[in-house]
């Protein structure tokens, strides 16, 4: 049983935070996290931490601390979280709120399904079936009753929350649970759990669940209609509040829990949905809901696995998170130690990373101009750092001994974490292909490839990329998805018959290539790219003749026929160059602008459709089933300046010459080549002037 003696220290970006007069409302939250269930349910590890992380982070949204409520048993201070507790305080929250206050709710914990009344078929429940939260005094089904004992149900919830927005309240939540149970799971690192159980396990009967699908309407199909999240249809009437509603999964997906950050020391099991939630505001705690949501698909997009679709919903989408707007660079406290340590109140899980370069200045409010030294990240860890002086800039590395006690480091050069983590295979005794797998092991930690920079881990742990041997292959299977032999969504593999000469390049050039992919999606994830906020893009897909713009958390379930549709944007006063990449299910980047030459530069307050670009979604037999990204690349203009044209990423070797030197040039072909760029003095003021954005759908046989 995990401590209940819970210490996260999360120390949040300093910036200014610009007050919202139209926001004076009060500010009200519930967190709830279940974590003890008795058998048959098994207990959680995460949910109380959860809950101490949220309950860290939203005094910097202006929550008072008398104003959040914890129902957790995993937290010492906390209330039980049965089913009367939570529904008693649900109630307080809609007698205390008014008009223009907001009220913010977590829960996390178990989930599943279970049979919708014959009664409520078609009104409360679409698909038959109700998504129900498991509080800690969850029962079993009772039959005669309909429903399982203590169970709390979407359509209670769904009242809860019609209620405050009809008094004008706007309520934000955030469900860390799923309502999906696989009772075959692949193999997994050992420290994930999924907050799901199957009806099974709550002896709902098989027979009672299919016999409510099957009174469910229809479509002209045949199918059944398909389920809102977690059953929550929240547009239907009008409301005079909104609300932002942030799930954990798809309903046919599970929410895992697990020790975040990965690999680090102090790590804690989190909710993944939550701790990234927590991080995205940390990183920006004056965006909108909207783009939370988005900076959540590309945090899931680098996420080790395994990892579900976050789904985001709400009418509520653009406005802040914290009410009000920032500005400035990244800046966190320094402390100066009695041992001469240089400590930094930040670490992995505000995105930094080794070799990391910050300005240190004498308080949070000076100028960039009052710079008194620079430093590198040494050392990190889950919430502090280690620094050291260096030189940098123009200016020497300055004495730790003439620095102040207590000063401010601002953020000034990042640097990607561009390793591939790759798990190693199990290899048994005289299994066929087991050794010459060995040798090659062997070859690639001496030399991984001069395009690859890999970092190995032990089976059952994080992992990028985990090789399989079965079947005399190769198995490379990535962190969203499982094995696959054969069929639309195979797994990438290579066959082990050949002689090490032979074998060892295809390795190589196979980890190379994905190691590729993945960094080109993890630096949008790691917040390189978001200070150019004059360039925008739009990808709409259209399915059956409707529209859906991929924003706003939404990742679609696309087929054959459907098409892409892509329109980019430069509202600013200066010229912007954009680059657009298509990063494949089985790890292929292609080039989709600019093409043939294409001038990529749009001017001020310009725009450009590029329409489908000969986009077709295949979709077909025998295509390449999975997550499909798109990754646009804006970088500002500078005067006199060569076109920023990133097509050289879809190459298959590293150019012998490249114009390009700006900031993102260079990470760029870092993330690409695994090649570390050299440092130079004023690199870190380029970040301002760059923008990345990933785009992501599912494509379905």
């Amino acid at each position: 049983m995990w401590t209940k003696h819970l210490l996260i220290v999360v120390s949040l970006i300093t910036l200014v935070a610009l007050p919202n007069e139209a926001e004076a409302g009060t500010k009200r939250a519930l967190l709830v996290g279940v974590s003890g269930y008795k058998a048959p349910v098994s207990a959680l590890r995460g949910p109380g931490n959860d809950v101490v992380l949220m309950r860290q982070v939203l005094p910097r949204l202006g929550y008072a601390s008398a104003n959040i409520k914890v129902l957790s048993d995993a937290v010492p201070d906390g209330g039980i979280p049965t089913r009367a507790a939570i529904m008693a305080e649900l109630s307080r929250l809609t007698a205390a709120s008014t008009e223009g206050d907001e009220v913010m709710v977590l829960i996390a914990g178990h989930g599943t399904r279970q049979p919708a009344k014959p009664e409520d078929i078609g009104l409360r429940s679409v698909d038959g079936l109700d998504a129900i939260v498991l509080p800690i005094d969850i029962g079993q089904w009772d039959g005669a009753g309909g429903t399982v004992t203590n169970a709390i149900s979407n359509f209670e919830i769904r009242e809860w929350l019609e209620k405050l927005r009809s008094r004008g309240v706007f309520v934000w939540l955030i469900f860390d649970a799923c309502h999906s149970a696989n009772m075959t799971r692949s193999a997994l690192p050992d420290d994930v759990r999924f907050r799901g159980v199957s009806p099974e396990t709550l002896n709902i009967p098989r027979s009672a669940m299919e016999a409510a699908q099957a009174r469910a309407p229809r479509q002209r199909g045949g199918t059944a209609e398909s389920s809102p999240p977690m059953g929550l249809d929240l547009t239907r009437g009008t409301k005079k509040g909104d609300f932002v509603a942030f799930f954990a999964a798809q309903s046919e997906e599970e929410a895992p829990e697990r020790a975040l950050p990965p690999a680090q020391s102090g790590n804690k099991t989190h909710g993944l949905l939550t701790y990234s939630i927590a991080q995205a505001i940390t990183l920006n705690p004056g965006a909108s809901f909207a783009q939370v949501g988005q900076q959540l698909l590309q945090l899931y997009a680098v996420a080790e696995n395994p990892h579900p679709t976050p789904l985001l919903t709400g009418t509520g989408l653009s406005r802040a998170i914290s009410g009000g707007q920032t500005e400035g660079k990244p800046q966190w406290l320094v402390q100066r130690k009695d041992d001469g340590k240089l400590v930094l109140a930040a670490g992995a899980f505000h995105m930094l990373t080794q070799g990391t370069v910050l300005a240190l200045l004498p308080n949070a409010i000076a100028k960039d101009k009052s710079v008194i030294g620079y430093a590198e990240i040494a050392t990190v860890d889950g919430t502090t750092s280690i620094l050291r002086p260096i030189a940098y800039g123009g200016k020497a590395a300055p004495a730790v001994s003439a620095l102040p006690e207590d000063f401010s480091a601002r953020l000034v050069e990042p640097r990607p974490d561009l390793l591939l983590h790759v798990g190693r295979p199990v290899l048994a005794e005289g299994q066929a292909g087991a050794a010459i797998m060995r040798q090659v092991i062997a070859e690639l930690e001496i030399s991984p490839g001069r395009n690859t920079q890999l970092r190995w881990s032990a089976p059952g742990e994080a992992n990028n990329i985990r090789l399989v041997v079965d079947a005399g292959r190769l198995w490379f299977v990535s962190s969203e998805s499982e094995l696959i032999r054969e069929g639309p969504g195979q797994t990438i593999s290579v066959g082990l018959d050949k002689p090490i000469d032979k074998l060892l390049p295809l390795v190589r050039d196979t980890l190379a290539q994905m190691g590729k992919a993945i960094n080109l999606t993890r630096l949008a994830a790691q917040g390189y790219g978001s200070g150019l906020a004059s360039a925008n893009a739009q990808v709409t897909i259209t399915s059956n003749g409707r529209p859906v713009r991929l924003n706003d958390g939404v990742v679609p379930r696309v087929g054959n026929g459907d098409r892409l549709d892509i329109t980019l944007e430069n509202t600013g006063n200066r010229p912007v160059d954009f680059t657009v990449l298509q990063i494949t299910p089985q790890f292929g980047v292609n080039v989709v602008f600019p093409m043939d030459g294409e001038h990529n530069r749009i001017d001020a307050h310009g725009r450009k459709r590029l329409g489908a670009r000969g986009f077709q979604i295949k979709g077909a037999p025998g295509a390449q089933a999975g997550v499909e990204r798109l990754l646009v690349i804006a970088v500002e203009a500078e005067d006199g300046a060569a076109l920023n044209d990133f097509s050289f990423l879809a190459q298959p070797e590293v150019p012998k010459t490249r114009s390009d030197s700006s900031f993102m040039g260079r990470l760029l072909m870092e993330t690409g080549f695994g090649i570390p760029s050299t440092r130079g003095g004023s690199e870190g003021q380029s970040m301002d002037k760059t923008w990345l954005r990933v785009f992501s759908w599912k494509e379905q046989p």
